[in-house]
């Protein structure tokens, strides 16, 4: 059964982004080392409040130990390890022995999930390619009946395929990023346009995986990065052969996303407010929501009527508020999953 992952309720990881990178702010070199050594050597606490130190201060030369982090590699590029001493007697000698541990939380699929998106909102280039590579990676480790988990908001419970679907939708808005800056004429530096490539390639190439949550993630994605006449024909081709209500949702909210104008695409998303699986509902209603359609809410309002899941129901209602453009409570999926944000506040969109 498809499950709904509940909201982490912590502000920690949703800072906004700022008008502008500042790329010489002044972080001290104590601090920003007491940071490494946690991403390298700590708990996974630590190694969270790390990551979400590095996004916060949003300065490049954290973008190294965020790859680090997505790969699960400490400084010198090795897998880390724990060193505990235990003191052993030979006779009259004592002496101290090395074991040495793997730490399996280097590895967690948390860190992954949360290390992508600080990487994306670095605006650099160097990003991209590991974000693949760890992508594929992982990837190809998922079958089509991987489960994703139901109703949590435990950061030990979001396992390898809402990483998976993370890095995908990190991908899009990496790319996004960077053609902002290519065409932001006071940038500093210019991106490369392999690196943009690369993510329209590996999204475009995520659409066929087995697994279903991966294809919505791939959708998510594409629409993340904006480029509308690239990605328009392959969203549309991938619908129509999409047999996964879940991954349709997401491909028919990317679709309106970026073509509002879209009515046959509105009306078979809003259909999907009728689907026996409530998480294809709340999915739908995200991606009518944030069409920023008039239309659509009437579809929310008719649906409401009949809805009999609470959370699906607390969804649809938060929709209703964002078309109506009134603040509204974080969608119950919005920490996890973030695949519904399809109208992201103060971006550029490409025609």
């Amino acid at each position: 059964m498809k499950g709904i992952i509940l909201t982490l309720c912590f502000g920690l990881f949703s800072t906004a982004w700022a008008d502008s990178l500042d790329f010489y702010k002044d972080v001290s070199d104590k601090f920003f080392e007491e940071n490494v050594v946690k991403l390298n050597r700590g708990t996974l606490k630590q190694k969270l409040e790390a990551i979400d130190k590095f996004r916060q201060m949003r300065v490049r030369r954290a973008i190294r130990p965020l790859i680090e982090a997505l790969r699960g590699t400490s400084a010198d590029g090795e897998t880390p390890t724990k060193d505990i001493k235990i003191s052993t007697k030979n006779g009259e000698n004592t002496e101290d022995k090395i074991i040495n541990l793997d730490l399996e939380e280097h590895n967690q699929p948390i860190i992954r999930f949360l290390a992508s998106q600080a990487i994306a909102e670095l605006y650099h280039e160097m990003g991209m390619k590991p974000m693949v590579e760890v992508y594929k990676q992982m990837a190809e480790k998922i079958d089509e009946n991987a489960k994703v988990y139901a109703y949590t908001n435990e950061f030990d419970q979001v396992n390898a395929v809402n990483a998976t679907g993370e890095i995908l939708r990190s991908i899009g808005k990496l790319v996004d990023n960077l053609e902002l800056l290519e065409e932001d004429n006071d940038a500093h530096l210019k991106p490369n346009r392999q690196a943009i490539t690369l993510g329209i390639e590996t999204l475009k190439e995520a659409l066929s995986h087995k697994h279903y949550y991966i294809r919505a993630a791939a959708a998510d994605g594409l629409f993340y990065s904006h480029r509308k006449e690239e990605v328009l024909s392959i969203l549309n081709s991938a619908a129509d052969s999409e047999k996964d209500n879940y991954a349709k949702a997401a491909l028919l909210s990317a679709i309106i996303g970026l073509q509002p104008s879209n009515s046959s695409r509105l009306n078979q998303l809003a259909e999907l407010l009728k689907d026996p699986s409530p998480i294809v509902r709340l999915r739908a209603s995200q991606g009518l929501g944030n069409s920023g359609i008039q239309l659509a809410e009437s579809y929310l309002i008719r649906a409401l009527q009949y809805e009999n899941s609470n959370a699906v129901r607390t969804q649809i209602k938060s929709d209703i508020r964002k078309i109506n453009h009134q603040a509204a409570p974080q969608a119950p999926t919005y920490a996890y999953q973030k695949e519904g944000v399809f109208s992201p506040e103060n971006r550029i969109k490409r025609k």
